[in-house]
């Protein structure tokens, strides 16, 4: 088998690049199957801070670490973008997140195609490449606007347009089956196999359409979302730019100390940006922000105005941003 083209070694892009996607549909698989009641209910507590907080909302921050390459856009973006998600709240609030919906479609569709063109750097891209990860997510997507809805949405209920073109979901089916038949033969005919590209494909294929088109559950769509998204995100920040901050050097214990470190930065600015959300807005975690719910009041409904925006900036910052740093930094610096 050739060498294959690992961001940093088989061992950690297996663990924390390419296996999430798998991970995330296996522990679906897993509370389905056993504990079929448990994924109808609400996120638990417990979970949702694991996961919503502790890797969805933290790696938004991770941004920062990659954003010192080019100061400028640090705070050009958030000033543009809060002007724009104020005129769009003042549009009214399904305007508002609607676009910010669509914005993180685009932002999360996009990652698997970046992850793929990474570990193809010494080989060339084919349409048939282009058309196997983009369908792995925009096919399930297809499903969800075509149908008739799903029981979640991206941000809320709601926020994803739903067409209820049931008539159109044969194309989309047949255009997603001859897509992945002529992927499969494609490799199979390949002279060399490019595992990690595979494994990229197969783990978008698995999460996007088993999240949204198969388990039709707010739990099941949440993790693997999230999971096959933040996991990878954050691991990739620390190999091209945490890891030289950290500066983890030759002690052992620092090496494994360091990294907890990374995430630990994270998921205290998440944590953080999640309980103003919560005392202010959402009031559906007070267990789990006990300072927050006993020091802040809910706000009145003329501030939203000025607080969703301002809360919803580092998401919406973290989206703009994303492109043009790996895209400046393709060189893997």
């Amino acid at each position: 088998m050739p060498t294959q083209p690992w961001m940093h070694s088989a061992r950690f892009d297996l663990l924390w690049i390419l296996s999430p996607p798998f991970f995330a549909v296996l522990l679906v698989a897993v509370l389905q199957l056993f504990f079929p009641d448990f994924m109808r209910e609400p996120l638990a507590p417990g979970l949702w801070l694991m996961t919503v907080v502790g890797i969805d909302v933290a790696h938004v921050y991770s941004t920062v670490y990659r954003a010192g390459q080019k100061p400028r856009l640090l705070w050009l973006v958030p000033l543009l973008g809060l002007v724009a998600s104020v005129i769009l709240y003042r549009m009214g609030p399904v305007v508002f997140w609607r676009s910010l919906a669509y914005l993180a479609v685009f932002h999360f569709v996009r990652q698997p195609y970046g992850i793929m063109r990474f570990y193809q750097r010494t080989e060339r891209s084919t349409r048939i490449d282009q058309l196997a990860i983009y369908g792995a997510s925009l096919y399930p997507l297809a499903v969800w606007h075509l149908g008739s809805g799903r029981d979640f949405g991206w941000f809320m209920e709601g926020d994803l347009w739903v067409w209820n073109a049931a008539f159109l979901l044969p194309y989309a089916h047949a255009a997603a089956l001859a897509i992945a038949f002529a992927y499969g033969w494609q490799e199979w005919k390949a002279r060399a196999l490019n595992v990690p590209k595979n494994l990229v494909v197969l783990g978008t294929a698995a999460a996007w359409g088993l999240g949204i088109v198969v388990w039709n559950s707010d739990l099941a769509f949440t993790l693997t979302n999230v999971i096959s998204h933040g996991v990878p995100y954050m691991a990739m920040i620390w190999i091209f730019n945490g890891m030289k901050f950290w500066r983890p050097g030759t002690s052992t214990d620092w090496r494994w100390v360091a990294p907890l470190l990374f995430v630990l930065t994270l998921f205290v600015l998440a944590y953080a940006e999640e309980g103003l959300w919560d005392a202010w807005v959402w009031t559906d975690h007070p267990q789990v922000f006990p300072w927050f719910s006993y020091h802040f009041q809910p706000a009145e409904d003329s501030s939203l105005v000025w607080i969703v925006p301002l809360l919803a900036l580092p998401q919406l910052t973290h989206y703009v941003l994303d492109g043009f740093l790996w895209r400046l930094g393709r060189s893997g610096s």
